[in-house]
């Protein structure tokens, strides 16, 4: 079904919604990591109602639904023990891909997860933005603490830290359509890092 679906929904949301700047904000406005993170006490999510995303796109004439499970800020929208920097320890205490997963299912509509795969702004392992490509982090100013890379080794951390959370993603909601891996760019700029072949494998 989702082969030839042709038409669908592409969803980002997270912390950057309540900002209502767009997901870039917190490179564009080189918002700081600690002061960026504060946005996770704003997240109520009161206004993410699976039921009514889904009815939509099926009204639209759409087959499936693409959503941003993790864009490059870090913020999680599903279950992880990967990382405290999720939606369920924000106010809104809820999974949202697992709401949207199960409405989905009922619906008969097709669940794919983007996942920021070669862009991360919040882990501390992400490589620097000095390291070749500018959008792996914001042009900060200041050094910021929170940031700890110095060697290529460093990445295998972060690497690791992806792994674990598509093992989470594919164990929790074993019925999706797919993993929307993004941006594809940071591969290109470091190759040598990154273990696609070992990444799709695991998927």
């Amino acid at each position: 079904m989702v082969k030839n679906a042709n038409y669908g929904l592409f969803i980002h949301y997270g912390l950057y919604s309540t900002l209502e700047k767009g997901e870039w904000v917190q490179l564009k406005d080189t918002i700081p990591v600690a002061e960026y993170g504060k946005l996770k006490g704003r997240s109520a999510a009161e206004n993410f109602d699976a039921d009514e995303i889904t009815g939509l796109a099926i009204d639209a004439g759409m087959k499936y639904i693409t959503i941003t499970s993790k864009h490059h800020d870090g913020f999680c929208l599903f279950k992880t023990e990967a990382t405290d920097f999720n939606v369920l320890n924000s106010p809104a205490k809820r999974d949202l891909i697992k709401e949207l997963y199960k409405a989905c299912e009922k619906k008969g509509l097709g669940l794919f997860l983007y996942y920021s795969y070669a862009a991360d702004w919040k882990h501390p392992y992400f490589y620097s933005r000095e390291s070749g490509w500018l959008n792996a982090r914001p042009a900060y100013p200041v050094s910021q603490p929170e940031y700890l890379f110095e060697k290529d080794q460093d990445f295998e951390v972060y690497v690791s830290f992806v792994h674990k959370q598509l093992i989470e993603i594919l164990t929790q909601y074993p019925n999706i359509a797919g993993i929307w891996l993004d941006p594809i760019m940071g591969f290109y700029h470091h190759p040598d890092l990154f273990p696609v072949d070992s990444t799709y494998a695991l998927i």
